[in-house]
C-alpha cells in the first residue's frame, strides 16, 4: 500500500523513541526565506502560475497513488476556491522543484470545502465561520529527504499568514482518523463532530479538527522563553521575533499571488471537461 510523506513523518513525530531536532531558523537571503541543511528548502506563497500549478500537480499525484481520487484528464487537483484572491497556496522548493504544498483557504464571505460535510458543526458559530482558515491540500513528496521540517516549516508559515498577518482566530482541517493524534497531541487542534465519509476522496474516513490559534501563539512565546515542556511541534515555530521580520517578505507574495487569478483561471478552465468537474475537485487533506 502506498504510504505518503505526510503519513510517515507523522508517524515518525508521534512516536516517543524518536527525538528530533529540528531548526528554528528561517533565513531571508535576496528576499526569499530559506531553511534546513545549507539552505537547501525555500518555503514561499505560489506567486506564480508556474508555482501554482506546480503545486496542484503534486497534490494530484499524491492523492492519486494513495487511491483518494480517480484520474482526471487536468492531472491536477485544485478547487473553485483557487479562484478566490484570499486563497492562498504555500509551497515548499528544492533546487526549483516543489516538494510540499499546503493551501489555505480564508473563511470570509464563502463556503469552507469542509462545510459539505460538517456544515453543522462549522455553522454552530459565526465567529468560527468568518474569523478562521481551512486548510487544505497538504502533500509532500514521499521521495524527498527532510520530511519533518517541511511539515513543521508548511505549518508555521501557514501560522504566520493566519495569525500575524490576517488576523484570523481558527483552523479547520479534516484529516484521516488515523492522523487524529497527532494533530491533537502536536499541534494542540480539537475534534469536532463525528467520523464521516468524504465522497470527493473516494469515501476515505474523515476527521474534523479545529485550532485555536492563540493557543499555538501562547505555546511559540513558552518555547522562545525555553519554558515549554510538551513534546509538540511549538518548540520548532521559528523565534517570534524572527516572524516579524520576515513578515514583510510575505505580505509581497501574497500580493503577487492574487496578481495571478486571472491566469490561474485560464489555466483551470483551458479544457471544457476541466470546467464541468470543476465542483467536484475541492479538496479533503
Amino acid at each position: 500500500m502506498f504510504k505518503s510523506s505526510v503519513s510517515q513523518v507523522i508517524q515518525k513525530l508521534e512516536s516517543n523513541s524518536v527525538n528530533i531536532h529540528l531548526s528554528r531558523n528561517l533565513n531571508i537571503k535576496n528576499g526569499k526565506l530559506f531553511f534546513g541543511q545549507n539552505n537547501e528548502f525555500e518555503i514561499r506563497v505560489a506567486d506564480t502560475i508556474d508555482l501554482r500549478e506546480q503545486a496542484y500537480r503534486l497534490i494530484y499525484q499524491i492523492y492519486l497513488k494513495k487511491k483518494f481520487i480517480e484520474p482526471h484528464p487536468s492531472e491536477m487537483w485544485f478547487s473553485k476556491h483557487d479562484l478566490s484572491s484570499s486563497t492562498i497556496t504555500l509551497v515548499v522548493l528544492k533546487n526549483k522543484k516543489i516538494v510540499g504544498a499546503l493551501t489555505l483557504i480564508n473563511g470570509v464571505s464563502k463556503r469552507f470545502p469542509a462545510n459539505d460535510l460538517y456544515g453543522d458543526e462549522l455553522s454552530g458559530s459565526a465567529r468560527l465561520g468568518n474569523q478562521s482558515v481551512e486548510l487544505v491540500s497538504f502533500g509532500i513528496d514521499p521521495l524527498v529527504r527532510g520530511s519533518a521540517e517541511i511539515l513543521t516549516k508548511l505549518f508555521n508559515v501557514a501560522y504566520i499568514i493566519s495569525k500575524e498577518i490576517n488576523d484570523k482566530d481558527y483552523f479547520v482541517i479534516t484529516v484521516n482518523p488515523r492522523h487524529v493524534s497527532f494533530y491533537m497531541k502536536k499541534l494542540s487542534f480539537e475534534e469536532r463532530g463525528s467520523l464521516k465519509k468524504c465522497l470527493k476522496v473516494c469515501g476515505a474516513p474523515s476527521k474534523l479538527l479545529i485550532l485555536d490559534l492563540e493557543i499555538s501563539k501562547q505555546f511559540n512565546k513558552l518555547s522562545d522563553q525555553g519554558k515549554l515542556t510538551s513534546k509538540n511541534l511549538y518548540k520548532n515555530f521559528i523565534f517570534m521575533e524572527d516572524v516579524k521580520k520576515v513578515i514583510p517578505y510575505l505580505k509581497i507574495q501574497i500580493r503577487n499571488s492574487q496578481k495571478t487569478l486571472k491566469d490561474t483561471e485560464e489555466l483551470i478552465m483551458k479544457r471544457d471537461e476541466i470546467a464541468e468537474d470543476l465542483d467536484l475537485l475541492v479538496s479533503c487533506i
